[in-house]
């Protein structure tokens, strides 16, 4: 199974994400400009998916449609799918063109979870799966009552996997239930 891959919240092209900052005051996006930020999340990228696997983009992949963006998603290696995002727009863009595959959810049984980009009210998801794969939170991880990370919510933002794809193996590490 190693050869699924997921990421989420590329926000290529969103030049206000490198201000983005966390609770103590540091950039979420270490990066000096949006040109070194596609390069970094290309070359991460690059070195872990290989054209024949399969890699989810978990949504928010970019925030201009035009060429430019064509350019950019030639250069992510796989066989791309897309779970769709708050900030991606299909209609009047050429997003549909670069994923084999565009839903808003893919349930995972062999792996207990659901794949998506907002995380799932519970109710949704625990009679099928046990756990959450999400994007949208970014650095933040869903909480419990008592302010303790939910540990069926696994978070696969960029800005938790050091920018780089993450495939099963990586989520069977953050599954302690």
């Amino acid at each position: 199974m190693s050869d699924i891959y997921f990421a989420s919240d590329h926000h290529l092209f969103h030049k206000n994400i490198l201000h983005f900052k966390d609770d103590a005051g540091n950039p979420v996006r270490p990066f000096a400009s949006l040109e070194e930020m596609h390069e970094t999340l290309i070359e991460n990228h690059n070195k872990v998916v290989k054209p024949s696997d399969i890699i989810y983009f978990g949504g928010d992949v970019a925030f201009s449609y035009g060429p430019e963006l064509a350019a950019l998603m030639a250069r992510f290696n796989g066989k791309k799918r897309l779970l769709l995002g708050n900030h991606d727009v299909l209609k009047g863009t050429n997003l549909s063109t670069f994923f084999k595959k565009i839903t808003l959810v893919r349930h995972f049984k062999e792996m207990n979870m659901w794949c998506s980009h907002i995380p799932m009210h519970k109710g949704s998801f625990r009679h099928k799966a046990l756990y959450n794969l999400h994007g949208h939170t970014h650095q933040n991880d869903v909480l419990k009552e008592d302010g303790t990370p939910d540990p069926q919510y696994i978070n696969f933002c960029l800005e938790k996997t050091d920018f780089t794809p993450v495939n099963f193996d990586w989520i069977k590490s953050k599954m302690i239930l």
